[in-house]
């Protein structure tokens, strides 16, 4: 029984070395935390404390009132009386479109801006380099986006480069009708065609 003894006990010292060579190579391998907080536990107040503080602290009135920004009035500029020319536009190789109406208190920009860029999407520029060619082609919208009376008001010089910007206008029809708040019946349109070299 004695030898069983010695037995058990060598075995479980042996299993104790083992776990404890283990659980050292393990505890090298971990690394210390990189920040130590340090905390300091403060007691706690007392009820009375806590009651004469609450009270001490109340709210103190704004000594200073805070600026009033105020914005000046801006008049209004008049309107000119003569056709504006309304939107521009710049397209590739030099290209160019401006537009003027015939109505000056027709404010649709959205809707100038539409018939700009639809007419300018259908515009074939046939000019290259060389000189700088300008057309203006007039006509009139009817209030359902047709048009009447197109032709050429300001001639180029070349018949292919007026042709072209007639055809722009021909291929963007119909237009969008007038806006509802537009009380016209219809509205005439002067559209420049400009290249540039």
């Amino acid at each position: 029984m004695r030898n069983e003894f010695f037995i058990s006990l060598g075995g479980h010292i042996a299993v104790f070395l083992l776990i404890a060579a283990i659980s050292g190579l393990t505890a090298r391998r971990a690394k210390p935390p990189e920040k130590v907080y340090r905390v300091k536990i403060l007691p706690e107040f007392a009820e009375e404390e806590k009651t004469d503080i609450a009270a001490k602290e109340k709210p103190k009135p704004l000594e200073k009132t805070l600026p009033i920004h105020t914005t000046r009035k801006v008049k209004p500029k008049a309107k000119p009386k003569k056709k504006q020319e309304k939107v521009k536009k710049e397209g590739k190789r030099g290209e160019k479109s401006k537009i003027r109406l015939d109505d000056e208190n027709f404010s649709d920009f959205f809707y100038i801006n539409l018939l700009v860029n639809k007419v300018s999407s259908n515009w074939k520029n046939p000019a290259r380099g060389g000189i700088t060619l300008r057309t203006t082609i007039y006509f009139i919208i009817l209030r359902d986006g047709r048009i009447k009376g197109l032709k050429v008001e300001k001639s180029s010089g070349s018949s292919i480069f007026d042709e072209s910007a007639k055809e722009a206008i021909r291929c963007s029809v119909p237009f969008p009708e007038l806006p509802e708040d537009y009380t016209g019946d219809h509205l005439g349109v002067h559209f420049e065609f400009e290249h540039i070299p």
